[in-house]
């Protein structure tokens, strides 16, 4: 006679194998990481990286609900600046990009759009790369994001910021106090992304 506990065991094997080929059905279908696209698929990539990288000596991990400090940053002119000076009255997200970053650059398009249609949130963004070679690629590709450098090296890691793994692109939703409310890893594909990912942090 079969025990219970058998008979459970079976079942909860049976469900996740079903659910593992239903997975791999549909990457198969559609190889986009389309996981990775929900809310739920950026929370455990957060989750993951959070648990696997190394927090820099000297810094803390930041999550939510954590202050960030006021970070040591540069203008496009060269000028020493921090970010508590760029913070708006109520939201502001913050991306990190570079130049060498493939998902940065098609990313931008949808920032771009949410900098022009959003109020409610100021958008800001802080270049990881060489000072000239961001300088040169906005000559080439005018941006109405304001932008920010880290110096060369980065006078801070991405760990404050949040981000200890140092992927790209990362955009973290600070509050008027520098307050951490959400975080992600990955490219926004729209306008409305961005906008739908602000809405459902700060309701």
């Amino acid at each position: 006679m079969t025990s219970p506990w058998r008979t459970y065991l079976k079942i909860v094997l049976a469900a996740f194998a079903g659910a593992l080929i239903a997975l791999l059905a549909a990457v198969l279908v559609d190889p986009k990481p389309w996981l990775l696209e929900s809310t739920l698929g950026h929370k455990w990539l957060q989750a993951f990286l959070d648990w696997r990288a190394p927090v820099a000596p000297g810094t803390r991990r930041v999550r939510e609900g954590d202050t960030v400090q006021s970070l040591a940053l540069t203008t496009l002119e060269g000028q020493s600046t921090g970010l508590r000076a760029h913070l708006g009255p109520d939201y502001t997200v913050v991306n990190l990009w570079a130049t060498w970053c493939g998902p940065c650059l098609k990313e931008m398009p949808a920032l771009e759009a949410f900098a022009r249609q959003q109020r409610n949130a100021k958008l800001i963004a802080i270049g990881m790369d060489e000072p000239d070679a961001v300088a040169q690629f906005l000559s080439r590709n005018p941006s109405k994001i304001p932008q920010l450098l880290a110096a060369a090296p980065p006078a801070f890691s991405p760990g404050e910021l949040g981000n200890p793994a140092g992927v790209l692109p990362y955009s973290v939703l600070l509050d008027a106090k520098g307050t951490v409310i959400a975080r992600r890893t990955g490219l926004f594909h729209s306008a409305d992304d961005i906008r739908t990912w602000v809405a459902t942090a700060t309701r």
